[in-house]
């Protein structure tokens, strides 16, 4: 979802434990396209990739919050449940 976004011109952040730099869309262990994503703290990403563990998000808060306003679309790639209220913990949604 991420690539297709890029490929249609949508600035987009992926944020794990640190922000993510180089994106490499693979198959089968093969590199189909790399991209290189910009991370301007100034401007909040129109789209924003949590691909942390729920133990990690508070360590994650500040470059979280760095990079969203209202109108930032979110998608959360966690296992489990409660993302909504682990995000809230952390002032995501207030």
């Amino acid at each position: 979802v991420g690539a297709a976004l890029l490929d249609t011109g949508h600035r987009v952040n992926f944020i794990g434990r640190k922000k993510i730099n180089e994106f490499k869309l693979m198959k089968e262990g093969q590199l189909i396209k790399q991209y290189q994503l910009d991370n301007d703290d100034s401007t909040p990403a129109e789209w924003l990739f949590i691909c942390v563990k729920s133990h990690q998000i508070e360590s994650a808060k500040e470059t979280i919050l760095s990079q969203v306003n209202a109108n930032t679309k979110i998608a959360i790639i966690q296992n489990g449940v409660e993302h909504i209220d682990n995000m809230n913990a952390i002032g995501l949604f207030d």
